[in-house]
């Protein structure tokens, strides 16, 4: 049995919209996530370019010490693009929280970002933002942790989604209560 057309319409207007990747923006910007899921977005899920898990910590003689992982991982989206994606995983003998993720190295252009309810971790991304900064690293993106993750704690996956069907070399910092950790190496976008 076929539903009629008007049916259809106004069940589309009273279920709520799946949650897809919230557009970032060229200026200082932050915008909140809501989160989705390779079903509202199948472009999401694909082949895995790159995957790699890369050690953090506090810097030397911190008040706080904390240390534990990001995985940076690459993957090419069913529409070719590519998604670029972390999770952060806290040691559980860290003292200190990690309130962000930051990244640097990417063109600044416009990007889809949000987290990923259907995969592994607890603590969510609440905002993408990014910044203008002078010198060398002229574009910062954040992800800022509400709450924070602390230790023995992970992120669930998040990530930016490129126009782009290359790589280059990206950076990553991981931001604590009252510090940030050493340039690590990342992916980013050509």
């Amino acid at each position: 049995m076929r539903m009629k057309p008007e049916i259809a319409i106004l069940l589309a207007g009273i279920l709520p919209a799946a949650a897809l990747a919230v557009p970032t923006a060229v200026i200082t910007f932050n915008k909140p996530l809501p989160g989705t899921t390779t079903a509202a977005d199948p472009t999401l899920a694909g082949p895995i370019i790159s995957d790699k898990i890369i050690p953090y910590s506090t810097p030397p003689g911190a008040a706080l010490p904390a240390k534990g992982t990001v995985q940076v991982r690459v993957v090419r989206g069913a529409d070719g693009r590519l998604n670029f994606y972390w999770r952060v995983r806290a040691s559980a003998n860290s003292r200190d929280v990690v309130r962000a993720l930051e990244i640097y190295h990417f063109p600044r252009r416009v990007y889809d970002a949000n987290w990923r309810s259907d995969g592994l971790g607890t603590n969510v991304p609440a905002v993408v933002g990014g910044t203008v900064i002078p010198g060398p690293l002229v574009w910062r993106m954040h992800f800022l942790f509400r709450p924070s993750i602390g230790p023995g704690q992970e992120s669930r996956f998040f990530f930016l989604r490129g126009r782009t069907p290359g790589t280059q070399r990206a950076g990553i910092r991981v931001r604590f209560g009252g510090s940030r950790s050493a340039m690590l190496p990342a992916v980013g976008p050509r």
